[in-house]
C-alpha cells in the first residue's frame, strides 16, 4: 500500500495488504487510529465477473480491478487515501 492522500504523520500505515479472496469476495479492514470515531473502517467487497470491485463504508471506500492473478485499486478512509497493488497466486 502507498499513501497517496494525508499525510504520513497523521496516516502512517505499514500494514501489508493481504486479501483471502474466495467465491469472487474479500473482506479488508482499514484501520485509521488516527479517527478517534472510526478508527477501523470494514469491507465487504464482490468482485464482478468483469473483474471491477467497489463497496463503502460510510464515506470510506475501496474500488479497483481484478484480472488473472494481479489486483490494483485504492482505498479511501476518512483521514487519508492508498494505492494498493497485490499479486495472487491463483485466478480471482
Amino acid at each position: 500500500m502507498r499513501l497517496i492522500q494525508g499525510t504520513p504523520e497523521s496516516s502512517g500505515t505499514d500494514d501489508m495488504l493481504t486479501l483471502s479472496v474466495t467465491n469472487n469476495a474479500f473482506s479488508y479492514a482499514l484501520n485509521q487510529p488516527q479517527v478517534p470515531d472510526q478508527p477501523t473502517r470494514i469491507f465487504n467487497v464482490a468482485i464482478a465477473s468483469a473483474g471491477s470491485f467497489q463497496a463503502a463504508s460510510g464515506a470510506a471506500y475501496i474500488r479497483g480491478t481484478a484480472s488473472s492473478s494481479h489486483m490494483a485499486g485504492n482505498v479511501f478512509g476518512d483521514a487519508c487515501g492508498f494505492h494498493f497493488e497485490a499479486e495472487g497466486s491463483a485466478n480471482w
